[in-house]
């Protein structure tokens, strides 16, 4: 690189000779205009030399630059004889010098030489700093290798070929880049909306249905009523076992496959509910993934990347309401949209109550159709009424073509099958017989049957076979128990523990590691794993695989053998919180995270026991980022304090406060932070073994360690502050037994605030999320209800309503809650309208909520809840709202009016029950009023038919189209922004075009004027043609003619004329007349215009007090060529006696 460095000073230095030298024979002759260009382009060249003299020193290594080195030693040897030439020349006598000079050829071929070396300069330090700036580094890059060399032979391009052709490849190259940049954004988008992956669970299922069955569900009058309808809704109820997953499957298969592919636009998306699940398919996961499905293979919404790129700069995740937006706007997109949800049955009750609340806010005004499976018993009041129901029972035909394909599929019945045809129909016989409308019995039947290695035994066993769900589950527990392994049974019964236990479904990988784990082992022996279809084959059929995960054959397995827990697994809690805490104190893992800040540069650096700086660097990042592919088991071990509590506490104590000691040097250790008290916003610095086990409802080591204080600083640590930490955070996570005994045994301050929530209390908390046993507790323990506090800033009973916890705000309510409280989002039925949760605003209504409160926080901006849900489009709670009571016209907040507010949530059809319902079509709100909102909506998109229909509803419905507010009528407003069509269409309704408006300055206007002003020709010709007078005469700018010279608009100062028979000599405004008012539109002038004037009568010496002639104006303004128009049309100067000889001279 220093090669390069020499040539760019030694180019420098000609370049400096050169130009010195030039400049010097430039300013001593009047040299020819391409030397002149020599030397501008000379000077413009020395500042790109020096930046790249700059960034070579700065970087000697850079590949990019080295480029340089070829085309820059040629420009240094044509720059040298260039400034040796120039010395030339220099050196001649003075009279000489004057003659002497180049031919223009050779002037063009240096100019040429410094032409190109300034693109190629400009090409490589655009190159360096995509290279600087990462852009083409090889982290940042998925072919770094082929980019860099892309780049590489771009650069030796510059020497080899022209300046537009290199440009052209720079572009290409950028493309490139741009689409590789973009294609990561869009992968990056996905998968930070949510990790939930529908599309593998559906092909999973799917490819476990039996060819040939299912299709009684598609060809059923009901499915082809819902599936040809608009909004329909299907439920399919069936029994536990009746194959409802495997035909939503089919039902998903058929709408992506046959239905998408007959129809344009049409949108499909399901969900698969699983109990094992929960924590990570919440409300707003679901929604996410919903919204995924229905955008793959599509452009994302700039609004959805700017949300992304707004949470990623602040690390926080889009709230329940973003979400629901996106998804909302997905749907908005398809013509008509299919929703698919399975296995309602296995949702919580209270979070299933949400997601409905949402799909049915979803299915408001748009083609939404929606198909839920569950079984029986569970009800879709008050959110589903008109859901037709379709009842599913494992089908004759199916079950025989399911045993026929089972058969054929097993090892030993196929083959006695094939010894004894009869044998088929004897078996299709007995289980169809015995299935009781499922499928999951029949398969574990034949699971059964399968074992038998015998003809005879096979016989046997289809006559002893037992009958019915449970008694199918007894029978394979009887055969894992009796098996004559010792080791098979051992394997079973831990596969089962773990499988039927965990709080979340298992991977392969992390089940083979778990039942590898030794009692006190430091290290996990690989010569201890198992096979997973070893695992899965000693099990009886009861652990299935659906990769990735391992999971129990169905969810009444997981029924059977949570009621046979005590009996058969009561050590099963203990067992895997015993694995958990074995499996962290291995020395990998204890080695990685006391490793000592010098050899982490910047890892956690533990002062002493206590004190802990979680401070990670980068590599210490990267270190236990890497964990985590080679030990499949670690991101389970989070959950070892939930599978801690309870009756494993005594048994487990030792080890329990051996992990509580390491507890927060482990927190790098755990990947997602998901369960408690992980996930906890706000551990504190130096968090104690008390306040960890409080966060983790350990209430009996909680109690033994305070009895033994053997902790170093634990004494110290019982202040009332601390003994408030544990509180707030056993409230936050609904730990009752937790609370009561730290209010009832440890007398804790039940309204202490929490300084980093907010300066909120545990009974704020503990309301927002919904913990209604301790909400009751606290309050009957005179906790307040009244303290507001919290992020949103509110009360319990705000954060309740917004959260829609409805027995939560019957207990606040009981105690007190004042429901008139205000805030940044406003009252809690504000809140909740916002959230669309009707049965929470029937609560807070029926609790004495006010519907016409009017909120005067400055914060809140919607005033009233009917403004909020009008905004939020939530038209159930509008309806609500007005049958209670709610007035439509009532002023208030940032929007006005309810009509306002919809308009502005772009809710048309809040907007037209509002109408419906009496709304004023006159209300005025911060953009007018409401008709000229609506017109206002031109600006940001183009004219749509719905404005137009929204104009006539609101016309029809009384609204004055020349009510003038904010200084102009909605005339006005479409003039001046050049709105033909509208134009025409306020015409058409009655608007008058010489309508004359006064702003607060009172100053007058018209909608030609308007329309004038801002060059709107196509609109001054229509207000013409329909009446407008070009002659009207405005206080401050007069008449249209004046106000489109002024503006220098020729085109509509001809249409004024010529059409509307505009007087050109008519005084008024601040300029006078028209032909004064062009020669001050512009210092330069506006020749033709005055021209137009002129040979159209303008009075060319008309003089005004204030302006004089427009001679003397372009005098003023040295407008050489107004001026000889002037003159040659008559102009004489005032006082001028020589004919305007003076003026000319």
């Amino acid at each position: 690189m220093a090669d390069i460095i020499g040539i760019v000073s030694g180019a420098l230095a000609f370049l400096e000779t050169a130009s010195t030298i030039l400049g010097c024979l430039i300013d001593a002759y009047n040299a020819p205009k391409e030397q002149r260009e020599l030397l501008v382009e000379m000077s413009s060249l020395r500042p790109m030399l020096l930046e790249l003299e700059k960034r070579a020193q700065a970087n000697p290594s850079s590949p990019v630059l080295t480029q340089m080195t070829e085309p820059l030693e040629v420009f240094r040897s044509r720059v040298g004889k260039l400034a040796g030439k120039l010395s030339k020349g220099q050196k001649l006598p003075w009279q000489k010098r004057l003659a002497w000079s180049w031919i223009k050829k050779e002037t063009r071929t240096y100019l040429g030489d410094v032409e190109r070396i300034k693109s190629s300069i400009s090409i490589w330090l655009n190159l360096y700093a995509r290279y600087e700036a990462g852009w083409v580094r090889r982290s940042a890059v998925s072919a770094p290798a082929k980019l860099h060399v892309q780049l590489t032979l771009l650069a030796s391009d510059v020497v080899r070929h022209g300046h537009d052709n290199i440009q052209s490849q720079i572009a290409k190259a950028n493309d490139q880049q741009q689409q590789r940049a973009e294609a990561a954004t869009y992968e990056q988008v996905m998968k930070w909306t949510t990790s939930l992956n529908f599309f593998q669970r559906q092909q999973l299922i799917f490819e476990t249905q039996q060819t040939r069955t299912g299709q009684w569900l598609l060809t059923d009058s009901r499915f082809q009523d819902w599936l040809s309808s608009f909004g329909g809704i299907l439920w399919c109820r069936g029994i536990p076992g009746a194959g409802k997953t495997v035909l939503t499957a089919m039902v998903v298969h058929h709408l992506r496959v046959e239905v998408q592919a007959q129809t344009n636009n049409i949108g499909v998306a399901c969900i698969y509910l699983d109990h094992k699940e929960t924590e990570a398919q919440s409300v707003q996961a679901l929604l996410a993934s919903l919204w995924k499905q229905l955008v793959v293979g599509r452009s994302i919404p700039d609004a959805v990347y700017k949300l992304h790129k707004h949470h990623s700069e602040r690390d926080t995740r889009p709230s329940l309401h973003e979400v629901n937006e996106i998804f909302r706007s997905a749907i908005a997109e398809y013509s008509r949209t299919y929703l698919v949800v399975d296995a309602l049955d296995e949702y919580p009750e209270p979070q299933r109550d949400i997601l409905f609340e949402y799909l049915s806010t979803a299915m408001e005004g748009a083609p939404v159709n929606l198909l839920l499976t569950s079984r029986p018993h569970i009800t879709l009041d008050p959110f589903f009424p008109t859901a037709k129901s379709l009842e599913i029972r494992a089908d004759k035909r199916d079950l025989h073509e399911f045993v026929d394909e089972y058969i054929r599929k097993s090892r030993y019945l196929s083959k006695h099958v094939r010894a004894h045809p009869e044998l088929r129909e004897q078996i299709q016989i007995k289980i169809v017989n015995d299935s009781d409308g499922m499928f999951l019995a029949p398969k574990l039947h034949l699971n059964f049957l399968n074992e038998m290695k015998t003809v005879k035994s096979l016989r046997d066993a289809l006559q002893q076979s037992p009958k019915g769900l449970k008694n199918l589950y007894d029978e394979a527990m009887e055969r894992i128990e009796n098996d004559e392994n010792k080791e098979n049974r051992k394997l079973a019964r831990l596969a089962l523990i773990w499988v039927a236990n965990t709080k979340r479904l298992l991977s392969a990988g992390e089940l083979r590691e778990a039942l590898a784990i030794e009692p006190r082992a430091k290290f996990l022996n690989p010569e201890n794993i198992l096979d997973i279809a070893d695992i899965i084959a000693v099990c009886a059929g009861l652990i299935i695989e659906e990769t990735p995960h391992i999971r129990l054959v169905h969810p009444t397995t997981q029924e059977y053998l949570d009621s046979i827990q005590e009996s058969r697994f009561p050590d099963a809690q203990a067992h895997i919180a015993t694995a958990c805490f074995t499996y962290l104190s291995f020395d990998c893992f204890s080695s990685l995270h006391l490793l000592s800040g010098a050899e982490t540069e910047g890892a956690p650096v533990f002062r002493d026991d206590t004190d802990v700086e979680l401070v990670y660097s980068n590599r210490h990042r990267k270190l236990v980022k890497n964990l985590f592919p080679s030990n499949p088991f670690l991101g389970y071990t989070q959950y070892c304090l939930i599978h801690a509590a309870g009756e494993p506490e005594l048994l487990l104590y030792d080890e329990i406060v051996g992990f509580l000691e390491q507890a927060p040097k482990l927190l790098s250790l755990i990947e997602s932070h998901r369960p408690l008290p992980w996930n906890y916003p706000f551990w504190p610095d130096q968090p104690s073994p008390q306040w960890i086990s409080a966060a983790s409802n350990l209430t009996q080591v909680f109690m033994q360690l305070r009895a033994e204080k053997t902790f170093p600083g634990d004494s110290d640590k019982c202040a009332d502050d601390h003994n408030s930490d544990m509180l707030f955070v056993a409230a936050y996570y609904g730990h009752l037994n937790m609370v009561r005994l730290l209010v009832d045994n440890l007398g804790v301050n039940v309204d202490a605030r929490h300084h980093r929530y907010g300066g909120s209390t545990p009974l704020y908390v503990a309301s927002e999320n919904g913990h209604e046993a301790v909400v009751k507790f606290l309050l009957d323990h005179d906790a307040q209800p009244n303290i507001v506090g919290g992020f949103l800033g509110g009360t319990p009973l705000q954060a309740a309503a917004y959260e829609g916890h409805i027995s939560v705000i019957d207990a606040l309510c009981r105690h007190g809650a004042d429901v008139t409280v205000g805030g940044w989002l406003g009252t809690a039925l504000q809140r909740a309208t916002l959230q669309g949760n009707i049965t929470v605003v029937q609560t807070l209504i029926r609790c004495g909520a006010e519907v016409n409160q009017l909120d005067v926080d400055p914060e809140n901006k919607y005033g009233i809840a009917l403004h909020a849900a009008a905004h939020a489009g939530r038209i159930e709670v509008v309806r609500l709202l007005i049958e209670n009571g709610a007035n439509v016209d009532l002023q208030g907040g940032v929007y006005g009016t309810a009509l306002h507010a919809a308009w502005n949530g772009q809710n048309e059809d809040i907007f037209r029950f509002l109408l419906q319902k009496g709304a004023n079509a006159n209300s005025i709100g911060p953009a007018g009023t409401i008709l000229q909102a609506v017109i206002l909506t031109v600006k940001e998109h183009l004219l749509l038919p719905l404005v137009e229909e929204m104009i006539g509803l609101l016309i029809e419905k009384g609204a004055n189209v020349n009510m003038a507010i904010r200084g102009e009528t909605p005339l006005g407003s479409v003039s001046f922004l050049g709105h033909e069509r509208m134009v025409q269409i306020l015409i058409d309704h009655g608007a008058d075009v010489n309508f004359e408006w006064i702003d607060n300055h009172g100053r007058s206007y018209t909608a030609l004027g308007h329309a004038a002003s801002r060059g709107h020709a196509p609109c001054v010709k229509l207000l013409l043609e329909n009446g407008a007078k070009a002659n009207f005469q405005h206080s401050s700018t007069g008449t249209a003619l004046h106000a489109a010279c002024l503006q220098g608009h020729e085109d509509v100062a001809r249409i004024l004329v010529e059409v509307g028979h505009a007087e050109v000599n008519l005084a008024g405004g601040w300029y006078e007349y028209p032909l004064h008012a062009a020669v001050y539109s512009s210092y330069q002038g506006r020749p033709t215009l005055v021209k137009f004037l002129l040979e159209h009568g303008a009075d060319v010496n008309a003089e005004g007090p204030t302006c004089g002639t427009a001679l003397q104006a372009a005098l003023k303004r040295g407008q050489t060529e107004v001026i000889q128009l002037l003159l040659d049309h008559g102009a004489v100067a005032p006082n001028d006696k020589s004919g305007g000889n003076n003026v000319k001279n």
